[in-house]
């Protein structure tokens, strides 16, 4: 089922995610330079709001966008200018001074407030005030000491997320998940439905992104560690991985989630849930893989590089919906189990050479790319 004549990612759209290039960079530094549950909680946090601005300009320009229209343009390459300085600032923030990071960020949701009172217009009127409101919150937070101006900025992304979903489900929908009709969640207001190719070809664009951070990384690791000879098979094996990690998402998670969205006709609720909300935890976990790869081919890594791509790993296998698609509630202990035993990957730090810690981490990458293409093959004749 569609939502009308499907749109596709913008040429400025794509510009606009090259400033988010930079950010997932800065992202994976600061993780490595502190690899510990500490920094690890840190960077995460500051991910998430960065995060949230990247879906805002994503759902801007999904529902009220237009290549050919002049307004939308204007107000993506306006909003490269905050987010770029956002991405530059994130390693102050990182490092205990979040003031011009969070004052990026609140001139990023200035812009996209405007955007939905003056260009959308009256039906964006909710969206408008939430990222009015949050602008405000956010540079009020630039000011607070921490951990206070966090706490405010967490808030400020529960009012985001309410106002910008405006759609909600009847009360009989409001149950568990796998009891859902998602037909039945099918925007009845005009203009409310969300276009499921392009959200779903913006987010896959994103996924592009984290995977090409952690073949930069395993490029970058290995010039700083080679001292003029290239560990060659460590570096092969780190770009193996990354691409077994594309072929779970692309081949089996990416469609899954595009028809679940398809099927219940453009719905709010199936976006946040399985794209903005569900997306941010692997995209989190694949910059942690990429953290952990440039660490262990730079020589002489911590222990904490081989349980960030062992972590990192099990995380995106956990929650990308690539595994147990057909098996009902079975389907998610399914991806549990391999989860927990993708972690148990770190445990050979220290006891094997990084190469092959790194070709074992890829073998079971392909794996599990075998299998995900396995299920997802098996699921498409009766989810179609």
């Amino acid at each position: 089922m569609g939502t009308g004549e499907s749109k596709r990612v913008s040429w400025v759209e794509l510009y606009f995610d090259l400033i988010f290039v930079l950010a997932v960079a800065q992202v994976a530094h600061a993780i490595g330079a502190e690899p510990d549950w500490g920094g690890l909680g840190g960077s995460f946090g500051l991910f998430v709001f960065l995060w949230w601005t990247w879906t805002g300009f994503a759902l801007l320009y999904n529902r009220h966008g237009a290549e050919t229209a002049l307004s939308s343009r204007l107000v993506v390459l306006a909003g490269t200018v905050p987010c770029g300085l956002a991405a530059v600032s994130f390693h102050e923030a990182a490092d205990g001074h979040p003031a011009a990071f969070l004052l990026s960020l609140a001139g990023a949701r200035l812009i996209l407030g405007v955007a939905h009172a003056v260009i959308a217009g009256r039906p964006a009127a909710r969206p408008a005030v939430g990222y009015l409101v949050s602008a405000a919150g956010f540079a009020a937070a630039a000011f607070l000491p921490s951990p206070w101006s966090y706490v405010l900025c967490g808030v400020m992304i529960s009012v985001e997320a309410r106002y910008s979903y405006t759609e909600r489900p009847p009360e009989r929908h409001r149950t568990r998940r796998e009891d859902l009709d998602l037909s039945a969640l099918q925007p009845t207001a005009p203009g409310q439905a969300i276009d499921a190719h392009h959200f779903s070809e913006r987010f896959g664009l994103f996924v592009i992104i984290l995977l090409g951070e952690v073949v930069a990384s395993a490029g970058l690791g290995a010039i700083d560690g080679g001292h003029g000879h290239l560990p060659w098979l460590p570096l092969t094996a780190a770009i193996v991985l990354a691409g077994a990690m594309w072929w779970q998402y692309f081949d089996a998670a990416a469609d899954m989630n595009r028809r679940m969205l398809e099927v219940s006709g453009g719905s709010q609720l199936v976006a946040r849930v399985v794209f903005v909300s569900g997306h941010m935890f692997p995209a989190f976990a694949v910059i942690t893989v990429a953290a952990g790869v440039r660490l262990l081919l730079a020589g002489h890594p911590p222990t904490a590089a081989y349980w960030l791509v062992s972590g990192g790993m099990s995380g995106y296998l956990a929650v990308t919906r690539a595994f147990g698609m057909g098996m009902g509630p079975l389907g998610r202990i399914a991806r549990i189990a391999l989860a927990a035993a993708t972690v148990q990957l770190g445990w050979l730090g220290g006891h094997v050479p990084t190469a092959a810690f790194l070709w074992a981490a890829a073998g079971w990458g392909v794996v599990c790319a075998g299998v995900a293409t396995l299920e997802a093959h098996q699921a498409r004749p009766t989810t179609a």
